[in-house]
């Protein structure tokens, strides 16, 4: 026996077939040959027979027999429409099919039900093992597909961790400083506004309610300012109660709007329970002339100039901001 054929019947030890006949002794000849070869087979004498086990095997094994071989005509239930009440429930099953005759008027839904191979009767046991063992090289092909798709779910899957580790902000989930001192770095050549934010008097919140009701209003603040930028502006945590927004080629009318709506927002928010805040705001605006450090500075200082000023209120230029 040769390797490929010897690996074939070894896999074929896991598998399941069923078989739906209603000539007895061919039924017994099958079931008697075919047990040789699989873990479990099944046997049935009509498609409702078959449709039962067919489920009840999925029930226990949690998974779907492999290999379906039934006679196309059968008392009850004929095979041609076991076939289309079982692929519904499984679009890759594996389908042998045998009849003494095929009327061509069938041969549609042959196809739509997927019939993988035809065997007519009398059975003839070398084209049947053929077919099996062409069955299995299309399932153990399968199975190696599905084994490398698990594997790059589980690479992909443990990247997206490791990013997020790196670069996530663990309590609010917004990027942390590191993820975004490294978008600014790549942005020196570009175009893009800054907008530095904070919580006005959080201190008190802390002192007033403990830090755990603090971080429970971090976290609403943070999905506040998630929900009304747009998908590609960065929104992180710079440190504590501050958050910074990086706008990529925004000029200073449209900072300046997502900026009031963002206080307004958070201004007319229950952040939490019975707290309601408000936010300072300091913006600038970065080009190819301007270092990070410079524009990181100007909104800094633009963020404490609109505390300065009275909180709750927007700075750009060492000016507030007037709707």
């Amino acid at each position: 026996m040769n390797r490929r054929l010897s690996d074939l019947l070894d896999f074929s030890k896991e598998l399941s077939i069923i078989v739906i006949e209603d000539e007895e002794i061919v039924l017994n000849q099958l079931e008697k040959s075919l047990k040789s070869f699989f873990k479990d087979v099944i046997i049935a004498k009509d498609g409702n027979e078959a449709l039962d086990k067919y489920f009840d095997y999925h029930k226990k094994n949690n998974k779907f027999i492999d290999i379906v071989f039934t006679d196309l005509h059968l008392p009850n239930l004929n095979g041609l429409e076991f076939c289309e009440k079982i692929k519904p429930y499984n679009e890759k099953q594996i389908i042998l099919a045998t009849s003494a005759y095929a009327d061509v008027n069938d041969l549609q839904r042959f196809i739509d039900i997927g019939i993988y191979k035809f065997i007519a009767k009398p059975i003839d046991f070398n084209k049947l093992f053929d077919a099996i063992t062409e069955s299995l090289e299309k399932l153990k092909e399968t199975k190696k597909h599905e084994e490398l798709l698990s594997e790059l779910n589980y690479v992909k899957n443990e990247n997206i961790k490791l990013f997020e580790q790196a670069s996530l902000d663990k309590l609010t989930g917004l990027y942390n400083r590191r993820y975004l001192d490294d978008i600014l770095e790549k942005y020196t050549n570009s175009n893009f506004a800054l907008i530095f934010t904070d919580i006005d008097d959080f201190k008190q919140i802390n002192d007033n309610y403990s830090h755990r009701v603090g971080d429970e209003v971090l976290i609403k603040f943070a999905d506040i300012l998630k929900t009304h930028t747009r998908s590609y502006d960065f929104v992180g945590r710079w440190g504590g109660e501050e958050f910074i927004i990086i706008l990529k080629d925004t000029d200073i009318d449209t900072t300046l709007f997502i900026s009031e709506k963002l206080r307004k927002s958070i201004e007319k928010e229950k952040i939490y329970e019975d707290i309601s805040i408000t936010s300072s705001f300091g913006v600038a605006l970065h080009d190819k002339n301007k270092t990070i450090e410079k524009v990181i500075d100007e909104a800094d200082h633009n963020l404490y100039n609109a505390k300065n000023k009275g909180k709750n209120r927007i700075s750009y230029l060492n000016n507030i901001y007037e709707e």
